[in-house]
């Protein structure tokens, strides 16, 4: 029995300039928003592709960034406040995705055989 593809990928592209919603964040959120930020893109794009389940998130990124609990939850609603995370889903499906994050995913998965998609979750067209 072969062993089922992986959904996530191994590497994602980071922009060299940030768009201005990025740049108003990390001007409110400083350094530790940036590794928050990145921290999320890693996980997400790593495990389930184009999202992240949010339910332990704050425990998965304090694993990695060494902060506290309450201020990592403040940076993931500042990044609500700010548009990097789709709020209507999150507050229905629990889970934190973009239309940038999906646009990345699916870029970077072309070369997959397959992915699995929910369609609730989609924010992009996807073919």
């Amino acid at each position: 029995m072969a062993r089922p593809t992986k959904q996530g990928i191994n590497f994602f592209s980071l922009d060299c300039n940030f768009d201005d919603k990025t740049e108003l964040f990390l001007m409110e959120s400083g350094p530790a928003g940036l590794g928050i930020l990145v921290t999320i893109w890693q996980l997400a794009y790593s495990n389930d592709g184009y999202f992240i389940h949010a339910d332990d998130l704050p425990l998965l990124i304090k694993r990695r960034v060494s902060g506290d609990i309450n201020d990592i939850k403040s940076v993931i609603n500042l990044c609500f406040r700010r548009n990097l995370f789709n709020k209507k889903l999150f507050d229905e499906h629990k889970i934190l995705t973009s239309r940038g994050m999906q646009k990345r995913f699916f870029e970077a998965a072309k070369k997959k055989k397959a992915v699995q998609i929910i369609n609730e979750y989609l924010l992009i067209e996807v073919s």
